[in-house]
């Protein structure tokens, strides 16, 4: 199903739909309360992998330490974190910001 909806989209998708596959692609990892409550500063990208911070879940509600959680790189069409940078880049984001991920 994920791999209709990438190739759906083509070769030049708009910025909503590189947004809405970012999330499908991330959502299968965290709870939904979860990825509404990330920020751009709790992504960190590397070569093979990007490091989601999740500073509150509800399986830590008496740590508050929150988790981190590594999604590794697949060189699939349908990898997380190509998506996830294209979505940077086309959304002009900043891993710096304290804005909302997903607005």
């Amino acid at each position: 199903m994920l791999q209709a909806m990438v190739a759906s989209v083509g070769i030049d998708p708009s910025l909503s739909q590189v947004r809405l596959l970012a999330i499908c692609l991330v959502a299968s990892a965290l709870r939904c309360d979860e990825l509404l409550k990330l920020r751009c500063s709790d992504v960190s990208f590397s070569a093979e992998s990007i490091m989601l911070k999740v500073n509150s879940s509800k399986t830590d509600q008496y740590r508050r330490q929150g988790e981190s959680l590594l999604i590794a790189r697949t060189g699939q069409c349908t990898c997380p974190v190509a998506m996830m940078e294209r979505y940077f880049v086309m959304g002009g984001i900043s891993s710096g910001s304290t804005e909302m991920l997903f607005r």
